[in-house]
């Protein structure tokens, strides 16, 4: 029984420290390097779709931003899904992103508006499953 109750709180522990991980990876900006306002975005599985977390960020003009792409989905790897991200009016596509793979784009916000990140690749059946990268979308919110 006592073992039992080990295994538990183990189990419980190592949970709640990958939570209070993913929690604190995708909170605010945090400075990078050259005083850039740093994002990690990644691309997660809910279910049978996929995202963007987090979905929208927000910077002011004038800000360095870098943001650190991610594509965490986990499958067949005999079968991968890829992803892209684009933010067309900053001229940023990452090309395809292989699963545990990363892709960092670094760039000054110097227009305002509300710019839609997205995964422009078509909606595809991956071994058994429909993929809806036109679901993948967020959004890059600049303020004056």
């Amino acid at each position: 029984m006592a073992s039992k109750t080990v295994i538990i709180a183990v189990i419980v522990v190592v949970a709640a420290v990958a939570v209070g991980f993913m929690v604190l990876s995708q909170g605010p900006s945090t400075p990078a390097a050259g005083g850039a306002k740093e994002f990690t975005i990644l691309l997660v599985e809910s279910g049978p779709n996929r995202a963007w977390d987090p979905d929208k960020i927000t910077v002011k003009v004038g800000d360095k931003v870098r943001l650190k792409i991610a594509n965490t989905d986990t499958e067949n790897p005999a079968a991968p899904t890829l992803h892209r991200f684009v933010i067309t009016e900053y001229n940023i596509d990452s090309g395809d992103i292989a699963p545990g793979k990363e892709y960092v784009a670094e760039f000054t916000a110097d227009k305002a508006g509300t710019f839609k990140y997205f995964d422009p690749r078509p909606d595809e059946q991956v071994g058994r499953e429909n993929v809806r990268h036109s679901q993948e979308i967020g959004q890059l919110m600049v303020e004056p």
